[in-house]
């Protein structure tokens, strides 16, 4: 686009000189304002503009107006070679943004109605997946209470919680208001590694030392429970025959 110069009108101009510099001008500003489009412009400060773009020298990062059937992408950085449906980050005409990665000092993604939603909070330093206000997991990485991350999962309706979280002799499942921890497979076995592993947590002892008790008392008292099973033998027979004689 042209530099234009308008100049100054002499104080001795004629009045025909005056009414013609003005035609002159108007015409000037007729194009500079009332043509002004990409039929006569091109750049920008390093910004290049045709009728449907307006994009970076390198055409790495732009915006377009571009029309098609499809979801058009509207605005993009990164683009490889300049193809703006490549770009890294890119946005299109449904609002929908693809990005390859995100430094968020906090967040709040949530869908049209409200919920779900997922909540980035550096002040709490949480994160949380709700689907209503009452019904979340909350994911902590560092709880003031356990001094490790933490795992809540909150039905504020159902007044339960459960909180998972490392300890310095393991991993912790903790309930509120819940009666039992259940753990099944629909389609095969909850396994572990030995009963070994096993413990309860109140007299500190393994499944495995539970079951070696049960056998040593077994084994230890092998007469008497010899001598219970001819008892009841005994008593079975006796039954037995009064039963048979109409008794």
């Amino acid at each position: 686009m042209p530099t234009v110069g308008f100049g100054r009108i002499s104080a001795d101009a004629s009045f025909d000189e005056v009414i013609d510099r003005l035609a002159k001008l108007e015409k000037t500003l007729e194009y500079l304002f009332g043509g002004l489009d990409t039929k006569n412009i091109r750049e920008i400060s390093g910004w290049l503009v045709n009728p449907n773009e307006l994009v970076s020298r390198d055409r790495d990062v732009g915006m377009s107006t571009e029309d098609t059937a499809g979801d058009d992408v509207r605005f993009f950085a990164g683009a490889p070679g300049g193809d703006k449906e490549d770009a890294p980050w890119r946005v299109t005409k449904s609002g929908i943004m693809n990005a390859v990665g995100a430094i968020l000092q906090s967040a709040l993604i949530e869908s049209a109605s409200g919920y779900p939603k997922i909540v980035i909070d550096p002040e709490e330093n949480l994160l949380k997946i709700m689907t209503s206000a009452d019904k979340y997991i909350e994911f902590v990485p560092f709880s003031n209470t356990t001094s490790t991350p933490v795992i809540n999962v909150v039905d504020l309706d159902l007044n339960l919680a459960a909180v998972m979280h490392l300890t310095s002799t393991g991993f912790s499942i903790l309930g509120a208001g819940v009666t039992d921890i259940n753990m099944n497979s629909a389609a095969g076995s909850v396994k572990f590694s030995s009963w070994s592993n096993v413990k309860n947590a109140g007299t500190n002892k393994t499944l495995q030392a539970e079951l070696n008790d049960i056998w040593t008392a077994i084994v230890n008292n092998q007469d008497d429970i010899d001598d219970l099973w001819t008892a009841i033998g005994a008593l079975e027979a006796r039954v037995s025959a009064l039963e048979n004689s109409g008794a």
